[in-house]
């Protein structure tokens, strides 16, 4: 087990509420949540944003600079607790953290909208549509933009430009259900 998942361990263990720091180029990023699942390359957090469970995100390890839980994090923890939040934290979805080839594979059986992020390149580069496809060092995400407008085309996304993957969150399963083919 790698450093950086040994220092996530009692987090998904004791299943507390967090803050993951992520790193990449010159920014950071602060995301908040629960984990629920880890592996050697990966974490999972269920995202929580103002109280509500917001959906799945899976970080690479090694783009995580530090997780912690500071004095306001236990008051959230504590009230998350209390209202019954905390019960409903949890992965429905079997996803496999072994490889980019085996998450993506576990996610296109589960038929969810996925959202891609692949921060490091040129732009900042957001994907969100359906898994169609799993090569050995891609995806193929059938895409569609923030009208609805579904594109004719699959996009192709090799893994090593992916930083973040998110699924089951709100705002990609409810804009799934509206798409709009204007072909």
């Amino acid at each position: 087990m790698t450093m950086k998942a040994k220092e996530i361990k009692p987090f998904l263990d004791d299943k507390m509420y967090c803050t993951v720091t992520r790193s990449f180029e010159e920014e950071d990023e602060m995301l908040s949540g629960v984990p629920v699942a880890l592996s050697p390359r990966f974490l999972v957090l269920h995202e929580i944003s103002e109280f509500y469970l917001y959906g799945f995100t899976v970080l690479p390890l090694d783009t995580i600079e530090e997780i912690h839980q500071d004095a306001a994090d236990q008051f959230i923890d504590q009230i998350l607790r209390a209202e019954g939040i905390m019960d409903k934290v949890g992965l429905n979805h079997s996803v496999d953290l072994a490889s980019w080839m085996s998450l993506f594979s576990s996610l296109e059986k589960t038929d969810l909208t996925v959202t891609l992020q692949c921060e490091e390149l040129n732009e900042d580069y957001f994907f969100i549509g359906k898994v169609k496809r799993v090569d050995e060092d891609a995806v193929w995400i059938h895409h569609f933009d923030s009208e609805g407008v579904l594109s004719e085309t699959w996009d192709l996304i090799p893994f090593e430009s992916i930083n973040k993957v998110g699924f089951d969150e709100p705002f990609a399963n409810m804009l799934s259900r509206h798409l709009r083919n204007l072909n």
